[in-house]
């Protein structure tokens, strides 16, 4: 890193760092939002556990409680469980997470030097930047992803399979991701070559990673399935759902609009080369229609405001389900972002595996949340080639007007962001 990187990054790491305080500032006193209820009284019945009371699982708790775990063990070494406190704990962790972020662009030999752009846009992705300061798993989620993934990259995959592992235990979802790694270990060591030999080594490289799966495949069987709390159940049902697939493109449109302009010639060649691709997007299109339909409750309500447009999800996902044109309108960037997709480059061949393990993330859950498909997002932001400035730059000033947009609406009361 020569001296005039190191200064451009000396100076976002100083800029993310009184962004981070000043917002922890405004949020640290507020009451709690949404979710954050219900997990704040989680880690408090985990240090009632501490102290020699019954072990007690919130009935409405959808994830194993490792976060929890963490956030109590802190609470009880510092002997503090406010609110305030916490949160300030998660703005810690989401800070490392920063740090992480950046040895991983460091550590990709993709990039001639480090992108600086990308460490900005992943501190400022609107859709975890109101959750960096919030009682919520999934910025600590992500922090033990990327950490995970930054030891697979140095090869330190004992380590990084244990972290892997760990990360599960905060959110269950995170078991694609440990099969992702494995999957991208193997590829990276011997592309599409199989004997017993490669295979014994695979398995020795990897033994943490699949002693997790071990694990995890244990506590389904004791549990009686995925959902820890036994009240969330019903809203978790086993089957396949593509709404947060549908989602994730609809959003991508928006939060890479720069990208996708700056693609649309490309994607006019593409379809051009390939023609067949046109049958394909009628296909895409019917099982659309067919599978965009049913919402969950959890997007049918405002929940406990009792007002669909404080969850902003709800609003968009409502009114475009709510008549067949709405749900046409609603596929034209959908349809759109899968091919501008196809035709972004990502610095290597095996970051293409992000493709189908996002999909298989997010096809067992009803509900659909922004929130769940922050890993493929954030991978996204890593794993694909930097673009001229313009696009990298504008594409970085979209994301600090929406985070600040999101936290501020957030703060007032008059939306919620996830």
């Amino acid at each position: 890193m020569d001296n005039r990187e190191y200064k451009a990054v000396t100076i976002v790491f100083l800029l993310v760092l009184l962004t981070f305080a000043l917002a922890f500032t405004l949020v640290k006193n507020v009451k709690p939002i949404v979710d954050e209820g219900i997990h704040y009284l989680q880690i408090k019945f985990i240090l009632d556990f501490f102290n020699g009371e019954q072990f007690i699982i919130h009935p409405t708790l959808t994830m194993i409680p490792g976060y929890h775990f963490v956030m109590a063990s802190l609470s009880y070494i510092f002997d503090n469980l406010s609110v305030a406190f916490i949160r300030s704990l998660s703005t810690v962790f989401s800070y490392i997470s920063i740090i992480i972020f950046f040895l991983l662009l460091k550590s990709e030999k993709s990039y001639p030097q480090i992108p600086v752009i990308k460490l900005i846009q992943y501190a400022f992705f609107p859709l975890i930047f109101p959750f960096f300061f919030l009682i919520y798993t999934d910025s600590f989620s992500v922090l033990l992803i990327l950490f995970s993934w930054l030891l697979v990259l140095n090869k330190r995959y004992y380590i990084g399979g244990i972290i892997a592992t760990a990360s599960v235990l905060v959110r269950q979802s995170n078991l694609i991701w440990l099969i992702f790694m494995i999957t991208y270990i193997y590829y990276e060591n011997n592309q599409f070559k199989f004997n017993l030999a490669i295979l014994a080594n695979w398995i020795k490289d990897c033994w943490t990673f699949f002693l997790g799966i071990v694990f995890f495949s244990l506590f389904v069987l004791v549990n009686g399935g995925m959902i820890i709390g036994k009240g969330a159940t019903q809203y978790y049902p086993k089957s396949l759902y593509f709404g947060n697939i549908y989602f994730f493109l609809f959003l991508f449109f928006f939060l890479f609009l720069p990208l996708n302009i700056d693609n649309r010639h490309k994607i006019q060649n593409f379809i051009k080369v390939n023609p067949w691709i046109m049958i394909g997007i009628v296909a895409f299109f019917i099982f659309y229609l067919l599978t965009f339909n049913q919402l969950s409750p959890h997007n049918l309500k405002g929940e406990d405001r009792l007002i669909i447009n404080y969850f902003l999800r709800n609003e968009i996902l409502i009114t475009f389900t709510s008549s067949t044109l709405f749900k046409i309108l609603f596929f034209i960037p959908v349809v759109y972002s899968l091919l501008s997709i196809a035709i972004t480059q990502l610095c290597k061949k095996s970051y293409y595996l992000l493709y189908p393990f996002a999909i298989l993330s997010v096809v067992p859950i009803w509900p659909i949340f922004p929130r769940y498909s922050l890993i493929p997002f954030i991978l996204f932001i890593l794993f694909k080639e930097t673009n001229s400035k313009l696009i990298e730059y504008s594409t970085t000033a979209i994301y600090v007007v929406l985070s600040m947009g999101l936290f501020y609406g957030m703060l007032q009361g008059w939306f919620y962001p996830g």
